[in-house]
């Protein structure tokens, strides 16, 4: 008896634990993406002549970061950014900024404006 409640508290504790473990962090994602951010504008809303990042998918920032981490010379800065991400992390970014919809942001723009002007 004792012995098979241990092992359904084992097993209790292992599913908790796993959910937890293997559960999306956004902090991270938003914190790897802040990098992003000097040169592609916050939440990827691009400034003067610099590509946005807000309207680009999850597949095409993947693939474009693996392109730019595969080249053989480093020719430009994001060569060099790419190369110092992770696989995993480079998915992270790619989440983080898919995850962003355009009307969300337009609406964040209009509150901060509302604000400014009281």
């Amino acid at each position: 008896m004792y012995q098979s409640k241990k092992v359904i508290m084992v097993a209790a504790l292992f599913t908790v634990w796993s959910q937890f473990s293997f559960a999306e962090d956004t902090t991270i994602n938003r914190l790897l993406a802040s990098q992003c951010a000097q040169c592609h504008g916050t939440y990827g809303m691009a400034v003067g002549e610099m590509d946005g990042l807000n309207d680009e998918s999850y597949k095409d920032l993947v693939e474009d970061l693996n392109d730019m981490r595969g080249e053989d010379s480093l020719e430009n800065i994001m060569d060099h950014q790419a190369m110092g991400y992770t696989q995993e992390q480079i998915e992270r970014i790619a989440r983080f900024y898919d995850s962003l919809k355009v009307t969300d942001l337009q609406e964040s723009e209009d509150e901060e404006e509302q604000e400014e002007d009281k």
